[in-house]
């Protein structure tokens, strides 16, 4: 079965997406969402009849992997996480974030307050394959026609998925008003910009970022960044 993109929850630039992708022996989420999701993210694999055997998980922040218990619970979904980000799943962590030259400090300062308030509760989950930055083809171990791409800077561990002319890519950019954006803070901002440099070399068709809408790259020469400011 070919995969393609099925699903997106969360519309507006606050909420996590989740995303989905068919394989040969099941299906994969792309992230998980927060906890006051649950509910819509169970209908919604009911609903569209999902065998998700995996969650892969773009990087630790709690707003991205906080179902993951439920969906092992429920489901017996695997997880899979960048090694680099095993303590901000396993341990409840927080990192400090610092903004990138696109971000104010204000705005940054208030994740990293929300972070510290929300991270320490997010549901302890076990992870079934960590992945490390040797590992780009371990998707194809599990019948997907896809690749990892590590794009660190907003964590450490932070990485994405591309499949054919898509990318998967969590929260290594954003999206405003449909046009794409770099990632505003991270716990490692010198990486940031590599990693933009990383997803420009690869000229997805789609961007699928973990917030904002999709962006089209409709000439297939590069995105147009937006207004950064």
């Amino acid at each position: 079965m070919t995969q393609r993109l099925i699903y997106i929850t969360g519309e507006c630039q606050q909420k996590p997406i989740v995303y989905a992708i068919h394989g040969e022996q099941g299906d994969m989420l792309i992230d998980t969402g927060t906890g006051s999701m649950v509910h819509q993210l169970d209908d919604w694999i009911k609903e569209s009849n999902l065998n998700v055997r995996w969650a892969f998980l773009t990087h630790g922040h709690f707003d991205h992997t906080w179902n993951c218990r439920f969906l092992k619970q429920k489901y017996g979904t695997q997880i899979i996480l960048h090694e680099k980000d095993r303590e901000l799943l396993a341990l409840g962590e927080t990192r400090t974030l610092y903004a990138s030259k696109y971000c104010n400090k204000a705005v940054t300062e208030m994740c990293n307050e929300i972070n510290e308030v929300c991270a320490p509760y997010a549901p302890f989950c076990k992870v079934d394959y960590y992945i490390g930055n040797e590992d780009t083809g371990f998707l194809r171990t599990l019948g997907f026609d896809a690749d990892i791409v590590m794009l660190p800077g907003h964590t450490s561990g932070s990485m994405g998925v591309m499949q054919g002319k898509v990318l998967y890519c969590g929260d290594a950019c954003s999206a405003k008003n449909g046009q794409y954006f770099t990632a505003m803070f991270g716990d490692e901002p010198e990486s940031i910009i590599a990693s933009e440099n990383r997803i420009f070399e690869l000229n997805p068709i789609i961007i699928a970022p973990g917030h904002g809408k999709i962006i089209i790259n409709e000439r297939y020469s590069g995105f147009n960044k937006g207004d950064k400011s």
